[in-house]
């Protein structure tokens, strides 16, 4: 009976005992890749009712369990239903399942199979059915046959077949795997994702939030798309279009500037006059220094009315009113004239 790694053989009874535990002894060689053989080991323990005990340890890395011989005997004073069975980390697989009488022992040999013997160690019968066999030898063999675990039993042979891992088979891992899979990179240290930072309804300023991709194609898909280059310059007239961009730029000319109420422009010869205007009140002109400028106002000049011109303007005759109605009112130094 072979065990690959992590296989280990197990022992559990039906139900709880009477009185006494059931013990065994179990001896087997562990067998290394490269096929050498280890000193036997032999082993002994009890039963824990129907809480399954392990009867060898796995056979561990690279390695096979040989077992050579194993006997259970029943101490209690009631028979017991004994399963045997190999157990695959969370799979169990049951190898024999026999009644063993009170005094009696259940023996396995790798020569002779299963069998009962008498408290006197007289053989009793022979197993009456294992895994469907009812040959009284049976014998075990291993293969990798299947994609999965499984016991093909046959004839007088029970072949436990473990197929090599692969990515459609459950099974053993290859020496070539392991050297594989060990030279792989060892696993980098990265902060895995939050994604109670994913934003997927508005664009802000957070500094711990970052957008989806939906987000991010809803926000460009809102802005402008650029103009065809044009050649930078600073130019005071530019053209844009609908969407605001400038497409072109030139200088503005006075023609460019529309009219309004004390934002006009000049022309060159009022910019002449007004260059030639100071702006600058003097305040040095006298009452004397103007009627000198101006002169006095004659026959041939204009001028300012001198205060002698104005008291002889003021004494003249008053104008003669002609004509046929009586005056009315009068003042002095008024004449009249009546014809009929």
């Amino acid at each position: 009976m072979y065990l690959q790694n992590p296989e280990k053989l197990q022992i559990l009874l039906t139900a709880s005992v009477t009185t006494s535990q059931l013990t065994f002894v179990c001896s087997y060689h562990v067998v290394s890749e490269n096929g050498m053989e280890l000193p036997q080991v032999s082993i002994n323990g009890s039963t824990n009712n129907t809480t399954a005990v392990d009867i060898t340890p796995a056979a561990g890395s690279s390695k096979t369990i040989q077992v050579t011989n194993l006997t259970i005997y029943n101490s209690d004073t009631t028979s017991k239903t004994v399963i045997i069975r190999k157990n695959l980390s969370a799979n169990n697989y049951v190898i024999v399942k026999v009644t063993i009488a009170p005094d009696e022992t259940l023996e396995y040999s790798k020569e002779t199979g299963w069998g009962l013997a008498n408290q006197f160690g007289g053989s009793i019968t022979g197993i009456a059915s294992m895994n469907g066999l009812t040959g009284a030898s049976q014998s075990i063999n291993t293969g990798t046959t299947g994609t999965d675990f499984n016991v093909n039993s046959s004839g007088s042979t029970h072949q436990f077949n473990l197929p090599v891992a692969s990515a459609a088979n459950t099974g053993k891992l290859s020496s070539t795997d392991w050297s594989t899979f060990n030279s792989k990179q060892n696993a980098l240290a990265y902060t895995p994702e939050d994604v109670a930072n994913k934003e997927d309804t508005t664009i802000n300023n957070s500094t711990t939030k970052y957008p989806t991709v939906n987000l991010l194609k809803t926000g460009l898909d809102g802005k402008v798309t650029s103009n065809a280059a044009i050649t930078g310059a600073t130019k005071t007239k530019i053209t844009y279009d609908a969407k605001g961009l400038v497409t072109a730029g030139e200088d503005a000319t006075t023609a460019d500037i529309a009219d309004s109420t004390d934002k006009r422009y000049i022309t060159d010869a009022q910019q002449t006059v007004l260059n030639n205007t100071s702006g600058t009140n003097t305040g040095d002109e006298t009452k004397t220094s103007i009627e000198t400028k101006l002169g006095a106002a004659a026959t041939a000049n204009s001028g300012y009315l001198t205060s002698t011109d104005w008291n002889t303007f003021n004494g003249k005759q008053k104008s003669i009113t002609s004509g046929t109605a009586a005056p009315t009112g009068g003042s002095d130094g008024d004449i009249y004239l009546q014809y009929t």
